[in-house]
């Protein structure tokens, strides 16, 4: 009995290690991400278009005459997604046999083509780097598009579970943050070959990194400062509403009452300015031909607060849209679809409510004001330049509500209050609350990964044993 209960005590103990919780998340990423075709992550045929010219040298876009902003890519990638994609634009949910062999045989060419990419121009090149690195590696192994596809899901796995490992080793993370990572939507997007689970995980390491910063109150070393500065860049510079971080090195600066930390906060703003800029100038975006550019409409909103604040509060003021957010935060697992039944999504702003109350109840961000301070007003600002992003870059001008946003967009904001509720870590709470938080988070990551399995093996493999996918899309 002495040696089953200290077995069992050593196996709850590892259970209670947020590593263990984060590589567990990253297994059923990657087994939900084998039941998905290719592309079924919004717009993941642009980000592949962009990540493969990456792999080619090729570091920023170009716009044909006529054309969207696009990249050349091999001939052989443009051939694969060609048989992946519809003709209005929207992946294929469902491939023969026949085509999956076929595009299982499709190799690299050695030639280019021209492909759109549009909504992926406004993004700083670095933060592809895991799909670039997995399609060079394939192109010049001798591996096909399809592997070479695959390997770049993989990679972009890899690369956020250890964003993710180097964040619960900097603060161990609350549980809403923990939360949030095991909604359908992120399991699904971690398995992705988008941006998505890697800007996502780097920004949960800035917000631990910041709270580390904060708690230790000492002049930073210079890697610390340079990483620190670097990711928010990076960041930022990929999630325009993700310019909020900047905030950060502003708070380390008063806080340390370093030069340092200032100087870096200046010059990142000046840096993500000058790219917002460039990249709003050489982007053929979405939008009409007919409507003024991105940096026209940013003067013509800067002119007038009063009408970006009333086509913000006309946007959240429509209950619907408010509804289909919260679809998109929690899981619409593919282009707008396959919708889960309404239960699912009402189950899991619950569990995100409860969440929210574990992660208040285990510390007391009074004593660390500035650090908690500082947090919500970048999860605030984070918050609103989502829809300032979109309005900008994808809303027809002049508009009367913003258009464009997806519920997944403010996951990062979220972090960023969860971090702001537990900004002061009193492990003496955390020991307490524990076995609660313990099972709490493992049997959500259980509940998440069988019903997006469920849902997708309905979707895409003709059918699912539990039946969570609605009939109609509406919630």
């Amino acid at each position: 009995m002495t040696t089953r209960a200290a077995t069992t005590s050593r196996l709850l103990e590892a259970l209670g290690d947020p590593r263990a919780f984060i590589v567990a998340l990253s297994l059923c990423a990657a087994l939900i991400s084998a039941w998905v075709p290719p592309f079924q992550s919004p717009d993941e045929f642009h980000h592949v278009v962009r990540a493969a010219a990456l792999s080619n040298g090729t570091i920023g876009i170009e716009t044909p005459s006529g054309q969207r902003s696009g990249a050349r890519v091999d001939s052989g990638v443009a051939e694969y997604i060609a048989l992946y994609v519809s003709s209005d634009g929207s992946p294929r949910n469902n491939v023969t046999p026949e085509e999956t062999a076929a595009a299982s045989a499709i190799t690299w060419n050695g030639t280019t083509v021209f492909e759109e990419a549009p909504g992926t121009g406004y993004y700083f090149p670095l933060i592809y780097a895991p799909q670039a690195a997995a399609l060079f590696i394939g192109r010049n192994t001798g591996l096909s598009v399809d592997m070479s596809y695959r390997l770049a899901r993989g990679s972009v796995l890899i690369s956020a579970t250890l964003l993710m490992l180097l964040a619960v080793h900097l603060s161990r993370p609350p549980v809403l943050v923990l939360t949030l990572l095991v909604m359908p939507m992120m399991l699904f997007q971690f398995g992705s070959a988008t941006i998505d689970a890697v800007s996502t995980a780097l920004a949960m390491a800035l917000l631990a990194g910041f709270v580390r910063l904060m708690r230790e109150a000492d002049a930073a070393r210079g890697g610390e400062v340079l990483a620190m500065t670097l990711g928010v860049f990076v960041l930022a510079s990929c999630r325009l509403h993700c310019a909020a971080f900047v905030l950060l090195l502003f708070a380390l600066s008063l806080n340390t009452r370093s030069r340092i930390w200032l100087i870096c906060g200046m010059a990142t703003t000046a840096a993500l300015l000058s790219w917002y800029a460039l990249a709003a100038t050489d982007v053929s975006d979405l939008r009409g031909t007919a409507d003024p550019s991105s940096l026209e409409i940013v003067a013509y909103y800067a002119q007038r607060p009063i009408s970006l604040v009333q086509v913000i509060l006309e946007t959240v003021s429509n209950i619907d849209t408010v509804k289909f957010y919260t679809a998109q935060f929690v899981g619409l697992l593919g282009w707008r679809n396959p919708w889960f039944v309404s239960l699912v999504y009402n189950g899991f702003v619950i569990v995100l409510g409860l969440a929210l109350i574990l992660s208040i109840a285990e510390t007391d961000a009074a004593k660390r004001p500035l650090a908690s301070a500082a947090l919500l007003a970048t999860s605030i600002c984070a918050g609103i330049l989502v829809f300032f992003a979109l309005l900008i870059a994808w809303t027809p001008h002049p508009a009367t509500t913003v258009t464009g946003i997806q519920g997944r967009y403010f996951m990062i904001p979220a972090l960023a209050l969860g971090y702001a509720l537990s900004a002061s870590e009193q492990r003496q709470r955390l020991a307490r609350w524990s076995p609660w938080m313990n099972g709490f988070l493992w049997s959500i990551l259980l509940v998440s990964t069988i019903l997006s399995v469920d849902i997708l093996a309905a979707r895409h493999h003709g059918g699912g044993v539990i039946g969570v996918m609605a009939t109609s899309g509406a919630t």
